[in-house]
């Protein structure tokens, strides 16, 4: 008994802190070919190009949904999926958002930050509902998470008319390698 107990303590703070990949993908080995990702297929592009798009039938939350992997030398720096602009509507766009929220705090815990920008003519303007607010593009929110190797981002937005749900996944050691080479340039 006392034996199991020491396993438990020992591996529970493991399990705890760990939190598994990003959409079941290997974001720390070098890429030649394109990855394949459960639930999406190959649309176009390719690593030596820096950009994977995929497309795919399986809804999230009754959303069309597609992947962008983005690529610095072989690796995934950055994953966007881009849910929108079929499922989402003026009627539902805020119970939308709540769902990507949820999902996304159960699995990485609470949001380390929300940001609304909302336009100054917000207040001023008649609308139905605020969804109206988010399709015109005058209110924006942005949910962060931070893991121990990614920083994830949930983005609500509005652009020509449409709604847009992005969740973006960016791998901290690469956007630190970035950041430096980029740096250089200046």
């Amino acid at each position: 008994m006392k034996s199991y107990l020491v396993l438990v303590l020992i591996f529970l703070p493991f399990s705890v802190f760990a939190s598994p990949s990003p959409l079941s993908i290997d974001w720390q080995n070098r890429h030649k070919h394109v990855p394949s990702v459960k639930h999406y297929k190959h649309f176009f592009g390719s690593v030596k190009s820096g950009s994977v798009y995929y497309t795919t039938d399986s809804l999230i939350f009754d959303v069309e949904n597609e992947l962008h992997l983005h690529f610095h030398k072989g690796r995934i720096h950055k994953a966007i999926i881009v849910a929108g602009t079929n499922g989402i509507t003026e009627q539902n766009c805020f119970k939308k958002h709540s769902n990507f929220v949820d999902m996304l705090t159960k699995k990485y815990g609470k949001a380390d930050k929300i940001s609304v920008t909302k336009d100054l003519d917000h207040d001023d303007l008649f609308y139905v509902n605020k969804c109206s607010l988010v399709r015109n593009g005058l209110y924006i929110q942005t949910t962060s998470w931070s893991t121990k190797k990614h920083h994830i981002n949930l983005n609500f937005f509005g652009e020509f008319g449409e709604y847009y749900i992005e969740v973006e996944y960016i791998n901290k050691q690469l956007s630190t390698d970035l950041d430096a080479a980029h740096m250089e340039r200046f």
